[in-house]
């Protein structure tokens, strides 16, 4: 995505847009001092709906790029709905910065050479299930950003739902910019194994959360890793 500090900018971008593509177009339509379209996506069919779509048009999005553009550090959003994600469930953006002559140590310059953003989105529900399915851990898990869920199995509509769990734990994890707050719980499936097996489910227990959180945290900096990658090569291109 490109940084649009004023309207004439963001004019002269969609010139230069159209020319490229004539059904480019940067949405919702408003008028504001900065903007952030998206320009460009990979894989485009399964994501066109984000094209052109300003990111400086809602809060957690906005927020988190200025972050990133202040401290030239990859920040993650606070949790938002992504367009494409047709079920509308929790997700975020993990953004990376780039600038026309590269990080600056000044905060002044940062912001006065700042070009735009690489970004993955996200979405909660397909992380976790790509993560390490609860099928395959025995404990249901709820991951919350401040007082807003990303993710929750602790209800009774989880099949596996265990409203008397015979182990808990609540781990707060920070990474880029946010601290996501895991509560965790043994299962129903726990229970069952537990009367016959206990010190062997207690540890496969454990291994099963601490290996949840480190497999969300390799993924997360693969993701920042490739990000830096694309940034190095679009930012030797300004």
């Amino acid at each position: 995505m490109h940084y649009l500090p004023t309207t004439l900018k963001l004019d002269q971008y969609l010139f230069q847009k159209k020319a490229e593509r004539a059904y480019f177009d940067v949405h919702p339509k408003r008028i504001r001092k900065e903007y952030l379209p998206i320009t460009y996506i990979e894989p485009f069919m399964d994501n066109q709906q984000a094209i052109g779509l300003d990111l400086a048009h809602e809060t957690n999005r906005y927020r988190a790029a200025l972050k990133a553009r202040d401290t030239g550090k990859a920040q993650i959003t606070g949790p938002i709905t992504l367009v494409q994600d047709a079920a509308k469930t929790p997700g975020f953006l993990f953004y990376t910065p780039f600038y026309k002559n590269g990080l600056d140590k000044s905060l002044a310059l940062r912001q006065q050479n700042f070009t735009g953003l690489v970004y993955a989105p996200f979405v909660m529900s397909k992380l976790m299930a790509g993560t390490l399915h609860q099928k395959n851990r025995h404990v249901s898990i709820r991951v919350t950003d401040g007082a807003v869920p990303l993710y929750d199995e602790l209800k009774p509509t989880n099949a596996d739902y265990d409203p008397d769990p015979q182990l808990t734990k609540s781990v707060p994890l920070t990474a880029y910019g946010r601290t996501w707050n895991f509560k965790i719980q043994s299962a129903k499936s726990f229970r069952a194994l537990y009367s016959n097996n206990q010190p062997w489910i207690i540890l496969f227990g454990g291994i099963s959360i601490d290996t949840l959180l480190f497999i969300l945290f390799i993924l997360l900096t693969r993701s920042n890793r490739r990000a830096i990658t694309l940034t190095e090569k679009v930012t030797q291109s300004y």
